[in-house]
């Protein structure tokens, strides 16, 4: 009799022991995990971490294991930033700002003088070619401006200005000074100006002919009196990149 009982209780006895040892394995041990946070300059970076896309900058990245992580910012228009953080438990994890680099192609040239139309000859250019930061006479084919003179009036002008030429500039002044502050241009359009008094002390933005932004500084003016033509030191950053209108920050 005891040995049958004995043979009914194991089945039972195996699943008890069975629930206890499952019921010991499967409850989830509680992971080590912290958080990041990450801001950029400009903002709508692509966050990857460990290569995996984590979101746009500023923002939160919850749960990512201890431990350092690659972190990689992905931006149109700018290069790729690669850096390592470490993920502690339980912490927020906030490196600096990240500014990123953009992929800019752009050259500056001068200052480069320039002189009034009035009373100069050839070895006193009036005109300038933006692309190439060279002067040029009023009969160069590729002259994008000029500096033009009539009696109490001295400005930039769009080279189809000057009569026989044909390439059209138009420009937009701006409300600061430093010519290598990193503004990018506004869009151009047909209300844009087409000549800038000389004695603008704010730098301009420009729009070619072949639709390249150029950012200028009107950063000299001197002589008209008799024998000495009045002239201007101009600076500018040239975008070789049509329709790009993004420039530079250039410390001083």
């Amino acid at each position: 009799m005891r040995k049958y009982l004995l043979i009914l209780l194991l089945p039972v006895l195996g699943l008890f022991l069975s629930a206890c040892s499952d019921s010991s394995t499967s409850s989830n041990p509680v992971s080590d995990t912290g958080s990041l946070f990450i801001t950029s300059t400009p903002s709508g970076a692509t966050i990857y971490v460990e290569n995996v896309s984590k979101g746009v900058t500023p923002d939160t990245v919850l749960s990512l294991s201890t431990g350092s992580k690659t972190v990689k910012l992905v931006l149109d228009g700018y290069y790729d930033t690669t850096f390592t953080v470490n993920i502690t438990k339980d912490m927020m994890t906030t490196p600096s700002p990240i500014v990123m680099r953009a992929n800019l192609s752009t050259v500056v040239y001068g200052p480069i003088r320039i002189y009034e139309t009035t009373g100069t000859n050839a070895s006193q250019p009036s005109g300038l070619v933006l692309k190439t930061g060279l002067t040029t006479s009023l009969s160069g084919a590729d002259m994008d401006l000029f500096y033009y003179s009539a009696t109490g009036v001295y400005e930039l002008r769009s080279a189809d200005a000057h009569s026989g030429s044909t390439r059209n500039t138009s420009f937009y002044v701006s409300s600061a000074a430093n010519l290598g502050d990193g503004v990018a241009s506004p869009l151009a359009t047909n209300s844009w100006l087409t000549a800038v008094p000389d004695n603008t002390t704010n730098y301009f933005f420009a729009y070619d002919n072949d639709m390249h932004y150029s950012k200028i500084k009107i950063v000299a003016i001197g002589g008209g009196t008799v024998g000495n033509p009045a002239w201007m030191d101009v600076e500018w950053i040239y975008n070789k990149v049509a329709n790009d209108k993004r420039f530079p920050v250039i410390a001083k």
